[in-house]
């Protein structure tokens, strides 16, 4: 017995030599899921002030609640506005990277949310649905948000936009072509492939959740320019950007309902596909 625990505690040491260990794949020094699990999984569902994460990555990064935030039946309603109240749910590691990808794994990320539409139409910036990153020129990012005014649409659209290591700042989100409704739900997902190349593929779908009619699902996918690595230390937030910025610029600001924001990655983009289905399952 004592001979096979020795074999088995060297056929551990070696397996975490080579950086693999309990199904984890280490890219960069750092683990990213090899496999149809999470990297993060946060379900908002009775929160009182902090959720924890239910993915394999980081799994003591709890998300926590500040700002204008109640507990609502579906999971957190987020609220802010220019004058004097503003909210995030953000999760930040003390050490280490929130993200830490190759560009030979594909990533994907999405959101559970009921849609409120802008008093005015059309929001003169583009509220954050959730993102991993800011956005400068060669830095990671993963990030949702809603469309603005600037393109003079009266409706509202869904974005996306990855960004890494090769990442000009000048490269703009891609969009839906499916116009939200005020008051409903959705599912939001958006993955992008492996770069091959000088490019990848970035598919987003949104799913209008509808238990009467039927759901109205929208997939559209864009070539777009490789993005390198994508490795960042910046943090993961959901409904604003964080640090939060002063109130008068407070026009990131989501509002609504938040249910569930999950992250998921791997070698094989079918893995990716199966870990969004089943941390944001279309009900």
């Amino acid at each position: 017995m004592r001979h096979l625990r020795n074999r088995h505690q060297k056929l551990w040491g070696m397996l975490a030599a080579l950086g693999v260990v309990s199904g984890m794949l280490f890219a960069g020094g750092l683990a990213a899921a090899d496999g149809p699990t999470a990297l993060y999984s946060y379900n908002f569902l009775g929160t009182s002030g902090s959720v924890s994460n239910a993915g394999n990555y980081n799994p003591t990064l709890n998300l926590t609640l500040i700002g204008s935030w109640t507990a609502s039946v579906t999971g957190a309603a987020f609220t802010g506005d220019l004058v004097s109240q503003q909210s995030v749910a953000f999760a930040k590691p003390t050490t280490g990277f929130t993200l830490s990808l190759t560009a030979a794994q594909t990533v994907g990320f999405g959101a559970h949310f009921t849609y409120v539409a802008p008093v005015n139409g059309c929001f003169g910036d583009s509220p954050n649905i959730t993102q991993i990153g800011r956005f400068a020129a060669n830095a990671a990012q993963a990030k949702l948000q809603y469309s603005n005014c600037s393109k003079g649409k009266t409706s509202e659209f869904i974005q996306c936009r990855f960004a890494g290591s090769l990442t000009p700042s000048s490269v703009l989100p891609i969009i839906s072509t499916q116009a939200l409704q005020n008051g409903s739900s959705y599912v939001v997902t958006c993955v992008k492939s492996a770069d091959s190349g000088s490019t990848a593929t970035v598919t987003l779908t949104v799913t209008r959740l509808d238990g009467y009619y039927g759901n109205v699902t929208t997939t559209n996918s864009y070539t777009v320019a490789a993005t390198g690595a994508m490795q960042t230390a910046e943090a993961l937030s959901v409904a604003n950007k964080y640090p939060l910025p002063s109130i008068t610029k407070n026009t990131d600001q989501f509002v609504g309902d938040m249910a569930k924001v999950a992250y998921c990655a791997s070698s094989l983009p079918s893995d990716v596909s199966t870990c969004l289905a089943t941390e944001l399952p279309l009900q």
